[in-house]
């Protein structure tokens, strides 16, 4: 009788142990399943915040309103005017009591003149991090694409890894690029924003300037670049703890044997 128990109770050992490894496989499959679909899920959230901050940054670039300031004549004590201006161009509109005068103007034409409130080599640094961040946005886009078309995890610098390499050198030139205005906005551009002809008719824009919402809206695409390592932090910590739930169920090497 006990060695005919025995026999009884080899298939059920062996059906436990095919059903315990049949889990562990069905286990395998749903974490690398949910591993590629949080993949894509982060990859097309990456890649919003990148386009965000290259339209945040090509629409700052071409806005004249940067930095504006209200004219004061100086004669009578009286508003006669403003001035705004970009980082490629600008208009001055002057009230010589007849009525607003506008000059548009060029921040290239006034550097080759040599009367811009621009200092020649911040402005040369100014576009070309600006040029440079748009560069790493855009390769935060390819990659953010390569990484939703190709199904797969992949953790080289074309992966989702990359992604942080790209973020961190976009938003450190755009960052670059923000401080050196912030620095000409301080030193020159609250000073004067008018031509020498303008103040020797009394004009002036001592203390009236203030940063536009061109301005605002490149801080936009910087707050935008910090968005893909954050996210990245996020997808990181739900891959492991699905990876904790499907290695909780212990598996005996053993059984592959059956």
């Amino acid at each position: 009788m006990a060695s005919h128990n025995e026999n009884d109770s080899v298939p059920e050992m062996i059906d436990h142990r095919h059903l315990q490894m049949w889990k562990w496989l069905h286990g395998r499959q749903n974490f690398r399943a949910s591993v590629v679909e949080n993949s894509l899920e982060s990859s097309t959230s990456l890649s919003t915040s990148f386009d965000f901050s290259i339209v945040f940054i090509i629409a700052s670039c071409s806005s004249d309103y940067w930095v504006r300031s209200e004219i004061i004549d100086t004669r009578k004590f009286r508003p006669a005017g403003f001035v705004h201006s970009g980082i490629f161009r600008g208009d001055r509109q002057i009230d010589y009591g007849d009525g607003l005068y506008s000059y548009r103007f060029s921040i290239f034409s006034e550097l080759q003149e040599g009367h811009s409130f621009f200092t020649r080599a911040v402005w040369i640094f100014v576009l070309f991090f600006e040029a440079m961040s748009l560069i790493w946005s855009l390769m935060g886009v390819i990659t953010c694409i390569f990484s939703i078309t190709s199904l797969k995890v992949d953790v080289s610098v074309a992966g989702p890894n990359g992604i942080y390499l790209w973020s961190l050198l976009s938003s450190v030139s755009h960052g670059g690029a923000l401080a050196l205005f912030y620095s000409q906005f301080q030193s020159s551009l609250r000073t004067s924003m008018l031509l020498s002809e303008h103040l020797d008719l009394g004009y002036t824009t001592f203390n009236q300037a203030s940063l536009s919402y061109a301005f605002y809206m490149s801080l936009c695409a910087l707050f935008s670049l910090y968005i893909p390592p954050l996210t990245l932090v996020l997808f990181t910590e739900r891959i492991v703890q699905i990876g904790r739930k499907s290695t909780s169920s212990s598996f005996d090497p053993t059984l592959m044997l059956y």
